[in-house]
Order: C-alpha cells, then structure tokens, then sequence
C-alpha cells in the first residue's frame, strides 16, 4: 500500500488497541469502517489475495482515520506532524548551493591554491563518503536488532511522548503510534535523507565552481601553491593524480616539476608579483575534475535513492502485518470464522466447562468461532508434548486451560506455558497464546465461604506468579457458568489487550 495508507492503518491500529472502552472509535464507527473496507474489496474486482486484502485495509483505516481526525484535533495533527515535509527536497539543495556560491566571496584574495580548499577538501571529503557507501555494501548480521536510523527515529520518538499524560487512551495511541511509524517508515527517510544528501552534495560542488567562475570576471586569479613539507616534486605527483583524468579529457597539459616548481607562493602575501600563474586553464581543470568526480556521481547516487524513495513509497510494508490484529480484521473481512485452539495440562474438564468455554469464545470472537480441544497433557509430560506437538498456522488462538485447584509449579505448568509461547512466536507469530485457569473445580470441592474465599485468592495468586514468570496473558475464570463480565474479561485476553504481569 502506498505510504499514507499505511500511517493511516497503523494510526487506527494503535486506536483500536488503546481504546477498549471505544471512547474514540465507538463501535458503531469501526463496523462502519469495516463496511468502508468491504465495499472497496468487492468494487476492486479482480484484486485479490494479499492486494486486496491490503486495499480493504487501507479504506477501512481511511474511513476510521477520518472520523477520527474530525473529531479530536491531536489526532490530526498527529497525522500531518508524521508526513515527510517536500520543501526539504528542494530547499536544503538550494541552500547548499548558495553556500557554496558564496563561499569564494569569504575570501578577499585572488589565489586558486592547488593544495586547499575547496578542491582537495572537497575531493577528500567525497571520496570518504565513497568509501564509507562501499563498507556499508558489506552484508551484516541483523541478530542485534533495528537499523541504526530506526533506533534513532524511535528515540526521537519516545522524547515527544514524555509531555503525554498515559492514563488517556489517546495520549497512549498517539505515543504508540509515534514509535510504531518511526520503526516502520525508517527505510523510507533513510532513502529520502539520502537523496537529498547527494543533491545537496551536487549543488554545493556546482556552487563552488560556480562562485569561482562568477569571481573570476571581475579579478585575475592566480594557481599556486605553498607546502611546509612538500616539495616540488612531491606536489606534481599530487596534482597529476587529483587532476590528471581531467586533463586527459579537457587536453589541458600539466607542467613538469620545473613548471610546477615556478608556480610556487614566493611573498609574504597574496600579492600578483608573488609567484603563482593566470589560474585560467586551472579552473578548468578543476571544475572539469569537480563534475566527473563529485556532481556526476551524486547525481547518479541521487537518482538511484529517488527511485528507492519512489518504490517503498509506493508499496510500503505494514510491520506486523501477519499478527493478530491485521489476521482479525481480514477474516471478518472475508466472511471467516475465528479459530482456537485448547489444550488442557494435567486437567480433564467435562462437556460442562467446555461449553462454557466454546460460549465465552464466541461471545469474544463472534458466532461461528471453531473451538478444538487437545487431549490433556498429563502432568510431567510437557516436555514430549512441546517436541510433538504440530501447530496449524490458521490458529488465531492458543490457550492452555489449567485448573486452579492444582498447584502451580515453574518446572511443570510454566514450563509448558513459556514452551508453547516461544515455538509460537518463532512457527506461527501470528497466533496469540494465553492461559485459563478454572476455578470452577476448586468451588465446586470447597464452597462458597470466607476460608475458602481466602485460600482462592492465595492459590490465584500462585497462579499470577507462575505465569507471569513465563510471561503468558492468564486469566482466571469460573467455568460453570457464562454471564457478560466473564465473556469481557475473555474478549480482552483473546484479542490481547490483557498482557502478561512479569514477575521475577
């Protein structure tokens, strides 16, 4: 999608998972996105598979965005705030050619030095950034996490988020949002700063020629040289290999030593009886030396970031784009029902739990929602399982269902639950993974009463400690019966808003 869907999609994703309550985006306004999003897929046509399924995205987040913008002015700030400013490709050139236009006006003499800035500075400096292009070329492993750029962009993005108060849903989305769009549009402000660089970099150079020749009409300038250290011959090396192709090219000749040697700064000031030559042929040389070593590569370098800039702009990479809440919103787009999967560990829940439990999930996920069960995992066994077990890529959910009345333990239940939550994130990280834990057995056995209350409280505990050392999203649910407290409570742990509570 182009780059503007995309920060739209990942503004309203950020949206949707901060405002659970639907303060911002109620729910009539996302089923009217969703509309939105249906209607430009079945007007699409032939648009299929992963385009298609991209532009109902895109119209949905248009829509939502829309409404959103229209009714809290951060939110549209925010949007414009994110897009990348166009006057900076052309004024930084701009300016970058003025400078060097005027930099010869900074200088009252009229020597051309053949061993000064702005030719050999300009030239060294230049080849560098050549040689720094060529190290970069090196392939390098991606183990250590985002780019350099990426990080830099996220850290400028946290800084804006400090003066946000987090207890807003909107305050977090567009905090969220500021961090997932510098991460995400990284890649393309590299290759815009890139572009722009090289320009900027052309245009100095010709800014620079430029200054020379405009000055050169109204003074005589004068090519010399002067060294502390090196000597004539030493300076005729210099100077043929610097701009000996150009003289190749221009038919200009280069003096010998002795010519060279002639050439040389013998004042104390920049006096015309000084030493030196007419610096006409040496303008010449350096300018024809600046364009084929500086402005033509640049140029090119230019050309080539311009079109790495049009093409991810144009077909821009949603992160994350096969997680859970992208995979949600294109199965209700084409008419799919969700599925789950269950796998009890070292508990055997009878018809009556698993109807309870088929029922909350289609209250959270919608009617049609398939629920399978696994055979319990015997207590101890976790290991053979977790080596076994084959995961269905369709899966949007994976949840283990304990029973509360068994005590939890780190070597046995945290470890099936961490097992299960990192071969997921590395087979199939688009399938969110949870823990249930029933209490129904618990009160069934022991009552409703003040001691039984108690020893609850301090089981579920346990059960808090133990899962969030393996950082899985649990949840504790009395399974005899539905009502609509417990069927939000799963609504919030299957669509990921419960996160896990670390506990070390």
């Amino acid at each position: 999608m182009t780059e503007d869907d995309a920060r739209r999609v990942l503004l309203v994703r950020a949206i949707e998972e901060e405002d659970a309550a639907g303060d911002l985006l109620t729910k009539q306004d996302r089923v009217a996105a969703h509309e939105a999003g249906r209607a430009a897929l079945s007007g699409a046509g032939a648009k299929t598979g992963r385009k298609g399924d991209d532009l109902f995205l895109a119209r949905r987040a248009e829509f939502a965005a829309g409404r959103l913008a229209s009714r809290v002015p951060a939110i549209a700030t925010a949007l414009r705030a994110t897009r990348w400013p166009r006057w900076i490709g052309w004024a930084v050139p701009l300016g970058a050619f003025l400078i060097g236009l005027t930099l010869n006006e900074l200088a009252s003499g009229r020597r051309l030095d053949l061993l000064a800035f702005p030719l050999i500075g300009m030239l060294a400096w230049n080849a560098l950034v050549y040689f720094w292009m060529l190290v970069t070329l090196v392939p390098r492993s991606s183990k250590g996490g985002p780019g350099g750029l990426s990080r830099v962009l996220e850290r400028l993005a946290r800084l804006g988020q400090r003066g946000f108060d987090r207890a807003t849903p909107v305050s977090r989305a567009l905090g969220r949002f500021a961090t997932d769009w510098s991460a995400a549009s990284a890649s393309l402000a590299a290759a815009r700063s890139a572009r722009i660089l090289h320009l900027s970099a052309a245009t100095f150079a010709l800014g620079v020629v430029a200054g020379i020749y405009f000055r050169a009409l109204g003074i005589e300038y004068r090519a010399g040289w002067e060294s502390t250290f090196l000597g004539p011959e030493s300076v005729h090396a210099a100077i043929s290999l610097v701009l000996g192709p150009a003289a190749a090219v221009t038919g200009l000749v280069i003096p010998d030593v002795a010519g060279i040697a002639a050439m040389r700064w013998t004042g104390a000031d920049s006096g015309l009886d000084s030493g030196g030559v007419n610096a006409g042929p040496w303008i010449i040389l350096t300018t024809a030396t600046v364009i084929g070593f500086v402005v033509i590569p640049r140029l090119v370098l230019a050309l080539l970031a311009a079109v790495k800039t049009w093409r991810r702009r144009d077909s821009f990479t949603l992160p994350e784009r096969d997680g859970f809440y992208f995979r949600r919103l294109l199965r209700g787009a084409h008419g799919r029902a969700g599925q789950v999967r269950v796998t009890p560990y070292a508990y055997h829940p009878d018809a009556g739990v698993r109807e309870v439990l088929s029922a909350l999930t289609q209250d959270a996920l919608g009617d049609g929602t398939a629920l399978q069960f696994d055979p319990p995992v015997d207590y101890g066994a976790e290991d053979d399982w977790l080596a076994a077990a084959e995961f269905d890529a369709d899966d949007d959910h994976h949840l283990l269902l304990f029973t509360i009345s068994s005590t939890p333990e780190h070597e046995n239940h945290g470890a099936i639950a961490s097992g299960l939550r990192d071969a997921l994130a590395v087979k199939h990280p688009g399938t969110l993974v949870g823990a249930i834990i029933d209490e129904s057995p618990f009160r069934e056995r022991f009552g409703d009463n003040s001691a039984s209350s108690a020893r609850l409280a301090t089981r579920g505990e346990a059960w808090d400690a133990v899962m969030g050392r393996a950082e899985l999203a649990s949840l504790r649910l009395d399974l005899a019966a539905s009502d609509p407290e417990k069927a939000q409570l799963m609504e919030d742990l299957v669509t990921g808003k419960r996160h896990p509570r670390v506990i070390p």
